[in-house]
């Protein structure tokens, strides 16, 4: 071979790397920032459910002080079974289901299918409850819709 014949196979194979390693880099690119979105919006959902349980935590602390999420007088127009106590402490109880909603329901990974079915096996066990069937109906429409969705399949199942 000679000296021209391998740099044009070394021309051909640089141009081949570009042609082929362009693309790869730019798809691995665009999957790397997807995850890390992935990560801050999971991030970010937590830090503020976080809070929110700890506004729920002062609610169940300070109940006169009417400062739940729904009004004490519209809780207790709907409300046949369930104290106001009981509302708010079903209300961490969906906040949790929905917490495990989204960090379990799309995971490809085993154990996060495994979790996201013992969750739901969970709602399914307090969905035998009256008591907490009527909670859902007071506090159920403030959720993600396709968290509601979800706990309403479970529920009416």
């Amino acid at each position: 071979m000679s000296l021209e014949h391998i740099n044009l196979f070394m021309q051909i194979l640089a141009s081949l790397a570009a042609v082929i390693g362009i693309p790869i880099a730019l798809i691995q690119y665009v999957r790397q920032n997807k995850a890390e979105e992935r990560e801050n919006q999971i991030r970010t959902y937590l830090q503020t459910n976080d809070r929110y349980w700890d506004y729920l935590r002062l609610c169940l602390d300070h109940p006169k002080a009417d400062v739940f999420d729904i009004a004490q007088k519209e809780i207790e127009k709907e409300r046949k079974l369930c104290s106001h106590e009981e509302v708010m402490l079903y209300t961490m109880m969906i906040s949790l289901f929905e917490r495990a909603y989204f960090l379990y329901r799309d995971q490809g990974e085993e154990f996060c299918r495994k979790q996201y079915s013992g969750w739901q096996d969970m709602v399914r066990l307090f969905a035998q409850r009256e008591k907490f069937k009527e909670a859902w109906k007071i506090v159920g429409i403030q959720w993600d819709q396709e968290f509601q969705n979800e706990m309403n399949r479970i529920l009416q199942s």
